[in-house]
């Protein structure tokens, strides 16, 4: 399910509860009100009712200082958002996932300008090589409806990685897209969707997983999150 259908989604599930507090504001004879038996921890973490997605959008690296080995591969206009290291491809060196936005960015929310992934594997005599680039495997600074930006981060483990979404209002949607190396192809696949839609009290919650035929062979080369 693409984040884009997450964020109709939330608009139209949240339009009758709208609707519906706007036209019942008067209290109702003996009904006792609803309590939050669940705790969640507090700040930008959203929903992990059953632990399937967990993030913190602070944990966002920002770097702005890299070495020109690095950022002689970023698009012209563009500047570092975020990266994330891990050797992606087990040949025992660090390579580097980098999240690459518009300089001026924060500046214009009215414009949806997408970013740029750049995956750069480590070469033995201290460089790097571009191996893939995309523009359309990262959420847009202003995707997220009233949250805002709704790129959430990426989080790198040895030869996988996974791309991270939040959005949305009084109801919120997330997802994580998670990719593998394949040795034989020499690429990384989406082996793993998850999307997960709440209320804000959390009260109400669901969630889908994906995996294996259900995604195709999906490369993060050709990888869409619109």
């Amino acid at each position: 399910m693409k984040p884009a259908f997450i964020l109709k989604y939330i608009v139209l599930a949240a339009l009758p509860l709208i609707l519906y507090a706007c036209g019942n504001n008067s209290p109702v004879p003996n009904q006792k009100p609803l309590k939050d038996t669940m705790s969640y921890p507090p700040g930008d973490t959203p929903a992990n009712v059953k632990e399937l997605i967990i993030f913190n959008r602070a944990d966002k690296s920002k770097l702005k200082s890299l070495p020109a080995t690095i950022t002689q591969f970023i698009p012209a206009g563009y500047e570092a958002l975020d990266t994330s290291m891990t050797d992606l491809n087990r040949d025992g060196l660090t390579d580097i996932l980098l999240v690459a936005n518009k300089k001026g960015e924060e500046e214009n929310k009215t414009d949806t300008v997408k970013r740029w992934l750049l995956l750069l594997l480590k070469q033995k005599v201290n460089t790097f090589k571009l191996v893939c680039k995309n523009k359309n495997a990262i959420p847009c600074g202003n995707c997220g409806g009233m949250m805002g930006d709704a790129y959430a981060g990426i989080i790198a483990d040895s030869a996988t990685f996974t791309i991270q979404f939040y959005g949305g209002s009084n109801w919120k949607g997330t997802g994580a897209y998670t990719f593998a190396w394949s040795k034989s192809a020499n690429d990384w696949f989406l082996i793993r969707q998850i999307t997960e839609f709440y209320f804000m009290d959390k009260r109400q919650y669901t969630s889908d997983t994906l995996t294996g035929v259900k995604l195709g062979k999906v490369s993060i080369c050709k990888f869409s999150i619109y």
